[in-house]
């Protein structure tokens, strides 16, 4: 049932020239999904939004301080 799903997404998808692509933050390790214009490469949109995802990395680095009462910024 979940392939089926998949494949009707997919043909959706390059009926309307978009692509999705998934990626892994390397600092929160949260999964990141865009959805790519095919024709002009534009992310059309991200779950979760890039505010979202900078403000897990801020919270990442403030419980690291916690812990270990030292910040180092990259």
């Amino acid at each position: 049932m979940l392939d089926q799903a998949l494949v009707q997404v997919n043909d959706y998808l390059q009926s309307q020239s978009r692509t999705l692509q998934f990626s892994i933050d390397q600092s929160t390790h949260q999964t990141i999904i865009k959805v790519i214009d095919q024709s002009n490469g534009q992310v059309l949109r991200q779950i979760p939004p890039e505010s979202m995802v900078a403000l897990a990395q801020r919270l990442q680095e403030m419980r690291h301080v916690e812990t270990t009462g030292v910040a180092v910024k990259t």
